[in-house]
């Protein structure tokens, strides 16, 4: 049974990752190790798990968008 991240399974996420070829869409590094899903729009405010919601974070810029209210250039987060 694979892993499960909420309603996400871990082949899922490794296949997004994997579109995103790795990298943090805040910071642009890459960052094998080190990432996790972020909803693009909050499931709270009508997003959902869809794979074109989700976008790969580093662990320190996802601290960032959730602790700081960080409003930044998530204009600029890419979708591929």
């Amino acid at each position: 049974m694979a892993y499960k991240l909420g309603n996400i399974s871990n082949r899922r996420r490794f296949a997004i990752f994997d579109r995103y070829g790795y990298v943090c869409q805040r910071c642009f590094n890459y960052s094998k190790g080190n990432l996790v899903l972020h909803h693009i729009q909050p499931v709270g405010c009508g997003g959902n798990d869809s794979d074109y919601n989700l976008i790969p974070l580093c662990n320190e810029c996802h601290e960032i968008v959730h602790t700081r209210g960080y409003k930044g250039p998530f204009l600029k987060l890419r979708r591929v």
